[in-house]
């Protein structure tokens, strides 16, 4: 069975950061899918178990220096494969972006999230700023 699916973020958006604590990203805007759910809000949810590829990016500006990590993850814990750091710098706009391929179960719900090593603020402007998709491949 085919299964597609995903979820973006095309309005702007500000993160308040605690250290070390992932925070959601808001991914609003859902785009045309089969075999999933966006459901909860700001994810995407697999209907069927199966080998995933996962395809996702960010577009993040912090206020100040520090260390961000963009992850993708699955029932609120993050795919090892997933978690991309940067060392950003203030008013810096940074991209994070990635691919992986997954196995997934059924009813799993993927998310993105953003973590801070230190308190900070992150602001994503306009235009499409966050992107998730799944797409499955067997």
């Amino acid at each position: 069975m085919n299964a597609y699916g995903g979820a973006y973020s095309a309005a702007p958006q500000t993160l308040t950061l605690a250290a070390n604590t992932p925070t959601q990203v808001a991914l609003a805007s859902t785009m045309p899918g089969s075999g999933m759910t966006n459901t909860p809000a700001n994810s995407v949810t697999v209907t069927e178990a199966g080998t995933y590829e996962l395809s996702y990016n960010a577009i993040l500006s912090p206020a100040s220096n520090g260390q961000l990590t963009l992850s993708v993850r699955q029932n609120g814990t993050d795919i090892p494969s997933t978690p991309i750091t940067r060392t950003t710098t203030p008013a810096g706009v940074d991209v994070f972006s990635g691919d992986a391929i997954v196995t997934l179960a059924a009813n799993d719900v993927l998310d993105l999230a953003v973590t801070s090593i230190a308190a900070e603020t992150v602001t994503m402007g306009n235009g499409v700023n966050a992107m998730l998709t799944v797409k499955r491949l067997d």
